[in-house]
C-alpha cells in the first residue's frame, strides 16, 4: 500500500527490514509491491525495491502482465522509461512482446526512445 501511496521514505525504511524474497510476495491478483509502484507511476519507489531485488521486473500478475506492460497500459511514461532497460526482454514470450507493442501503440507511446 505504501508503494501505491508513493510513500518513498516509508518504503525505504521498510525495504531495509525485509528479506529480499519478501519483495516477491504477491496478493491474490498476483501484484507485488513493485507492481503497485509500476501501476502508480512511483519511479523512486520502484528504484528502491529494484536495488534490493533485481528479479522484480520479471514477476507477472495472475493475468500474466509484467510491471512494464502494466505501466504502459496505464500511460506512465516515466515509469516505462525506467522499467524498459531493467526488464529482460529475452524472457518475454512472442505473445507478451506483441501485447507490449500493441499497448505502446494504444497509449501513444510507440516511437518513444525504446519503442
Amino acid at each position: 500500500m505504501a508503494a501505491a501511496a508513493k510513500q518513498t521514505a516509508f518504503v525505504q525504511n521498510l525495504v531495509k527490514r525485509l528479506h529480499t524474497s519478501d519483495l516477491e510476495l504477491q496478493n491474490t491478483d498476483g501484484y507485488t509491491a513493485f507492481c503497485f509502484a509500476a501501476v502508480s507511476g512511483a519511479v523512486e519507489i520502484a528504484e528502491v525495491m529494484y536495488k534490493e531485488n533485481e528479479n522484480l521486473p520479471t514477476i507477472r500478475t495472475s493475468r500474466g502482465k509484467t510491471p512494464l506492460e502494466m505501466a504502459i497500459l496505464l500511460g506512465h511514461r516515466k515509469m516505462v522509461e525506467y522499467l524498459y532497460p531493467i526488464t529482460p526482454l529475452e524472457d518475454l514470450s512472442a505473445t507478451e512482446f506483441i501485447e507490449i507493442l500493441v499497448a505502446t501503440i494504444d497509449t501513444d507511446m510507440y516511437g518513444m526512445k525504446y519503442f
